[in-house]
């Protein structure tokens, strides 16, 4: 990752790159949110900082998400996707692996849904009072 003086710079070309592939000039850009040219051209060069509500701005104008504003190479936006997918599975695979290994389909011991019955192990149960 990039130390914090670089950041202005990624941010700059990632928006500048975004802008590109969306065939808008800088004055196109400045049209459509309401920022100068010359403010977007300072933020390109990585020359100035924008405000949060600037941000905002040229993430809707551009289609953006936040996250691709500070996504340094393709590598970076490769091993963020891998981080949430495997967020993802572990957090599934972990909760349909407690079912299994419990024999329940419900968390502490509740009744199921479907059928009413007790879960089997189960010492509370919190939807109905015996």
């Amino acid at each position: 990752m990039a130390e914090s003086s670089d950041l202005g710079k990624i941010l700059g070309e990632n928006i500048c790159v975004c802008r590109i592939r969306r065939n808008m000039t800088q004055e196109e850009l400045a049209r459509k949110t309401g920022i100068t040219n010359v403010e977007i051209s300072k933020i390109e060069n990585g020359r100035s900082w924008p405000k949060k509500e600037t941000l905002e701005k040229l993430i809707r104008a551009l289609e953006m998400k936040p996250f691709q504003l500070l996504v340094e190479s393709a590598d970076d936006l490769a091993q963020y996707r891998n981080f949430i997918e495997d967020t993802v599975t572990g957090f599934v695979s972990r909760a349909l692996g407690n079912q299994e290994e419990t024999g329940r389909n419900g968390a502490f011991g509740v009744r199921h849904v479907r059928t009413g019955k007790k879960q089997p192990g189960s010492s509370i149960d919190k939807t109905k009072a015996d």
